[in-house]
């Protein structure tokens, strides 16, 4: 989720920039070494953090967070990214699908993290962090420490576990205390939240809602809730949020690149969207499956000979086909996700509807038997709907689920 941002840079490359930064760094040190003891290096450290807009890629809808360390005096401007991961690796969507993908901290130039999302026409938002001197020399040394190579990789975790919980954290650890106030996002679930960043492209928020389960439904634990760019950046900007002297942590917000014209994701159709799609499959199945009914009342295919059964019509085998395809393969998609180490989806009620049995059963319904299959799914179905209560499923899924109990009652008689 840029809860991930691309690093596009081989790992030699960019460890190599890495440990030129922190040599340069730790140079700089050793020569203001002894007038330490007279001006207080922090003075001259400014720390914000760095909240991006969304972007086209999958992985970077819900924007990215960083942290920015400019210390003038020593003429070290540059962005700590906890975002970066390399999608070269073997296998990288199944460990990304099992939870497996490991992301680190990297580190570059202000400049070049500002010329990458101006090339991309991403937003870039940048809020001061009001810490003392001794504050920000803390979190520069423990950022530093962080992005060694020893140091920089860790296990990545949608929800728990990213580029934006891994800059709340360092900030708290500073400030010596939690960013969460009593009621900011009290209530709201892990579902709703993805919702507020996903809510105008419908396909992608079908996608996700179709492979979270029923834990994505419950609230967000206190200290749990900073786990999206946008609501890392209103927590830190709130009114209610202070540090010492009952000063604002975040005493402004300021834009430091905004695309002209604003980038804005292309309006879906109507039509075309996932409440209409699934509404026109639904009638789809409905409809074949009167018109199936209609046509064996002359022909029934009890035989196992080819001649008899294919009788029946060929456009409604091929739907009971295509329908099992689907079912089948993002069954596997769910199952698989059952086992994986991403949090709220080890229960998805979705797998009720979408089952990797289908592709077991799809040979034997398309030679006009498999009537254990019109059973089980018949079962299967009527739970999935009782499981809405608890569940809320991907957008227009229970109009299907409804058609294929009425296709799967039909078909065991």
């Amino acid at each position: 989720m840029d809860f991930c941002h691309f690093a596009g840079w081989s790992f030699k490359l960019r460890c190599i920039v890495t440990m030129v930064l922190l040599v340069a760094c730790a140079k700089a040190f050793a020569d203001d070494r002894d007038s330490l003891s007279v001006v207080n290096p922090g003075d001259s450290v400014h720390i914000s953090l760095l909240t991006c807009g969304p972007g086209t890629e999958a992985y970077s809808v819900y924007g990215h967070t960083a942290i920015r360390v400019n210390d003038e005096r020593r003429g070290v401007d540059a962005v700590f990214n906890f975002g970066m991961f390399n999608s070269r690796v073997s296998w990288f969507v199944a460990r990304f699908l099992l939870g497996w993908t490991d992301y680190e901290l990297g580190v570059s130039s202000m400049a070049g993290f500002m010329r990458s999302y101006r090339r991309e026409e991403r937003m870039v938002m940048e809020q001061p962090l009001n810490l003392t001197a001794d504050q920000k020399m803390q979190l520069m040394y423990a950022l530093w420490a962080n992005a060694l190579p020893e140091n920089a990789g860790y296990r990545y975790n949608v929800l728990y576990d990213n580029c934006t919980t891994r800059a709340a954290r360092a900030i708290e650890n500073t400030i010596g205390s939690s960013l969460e106030h009593d009621d900011i996002f009290a209530g709201m679930t892990w579902r709703e939240a993805l919702h507020q960043t996903t809510g105008d492209l419908p396909w992608t928020t079908f996608s996700y809602d179709l492979c979270l389960g029923l834990l994505a439904d419950q609230p967000m634990p206190a200290g749990e809730r900073l786990f999206l760019p946008s609501m890392l950046m209103e927590a830190v900007g709130s009114s209610e949020f202070r540090v010492q002297s009952s000063e604002l942590l975040v005493p402004s917000t300021n834009v430091i690149y905004e695309p002209i014209p604003p980038r804005v994701h292309p309006e879906t159709e109507w039509w075309l969207r996932p409440w209409h799609v699934c509404l026109l499959v639904s009638l789809l199945i409905i409809g074949m499956t009167v018109a199936e009914k209609r046509a064996v009342r002359k022909i029934r295919c009890n035989s196992t000979d080819e001649d008899v059964c294919a009788t029946r019509p060929k456009a409604i085998r091929l739907m009971d086909a295509t329908i099992m395809v689907v079912q089948g393969l993002c069954g596997i998609i769910i199952a698989l996700l059952f086992v994986s180490e991403h949090p709220t989806t080890s229960t998805n009620l979705q797998v009720l509807l979408m089952s990797p049995i289908a592709l077991v059963a799809l040979p034997s319904v398309w030679r006009g038997k498999g009537q254990w299959w019109w059973r089980l799914q018949t079962v299967s179905l009527t739970l999935m709907l009782i499981g809405a209560v608890w569940q809320s499923y991907a957008e227009g899924l229970w109009m299907i689920a409804v058609a294929l109990l009425v296709r799967s009652a039909a078909k065991k008689r």
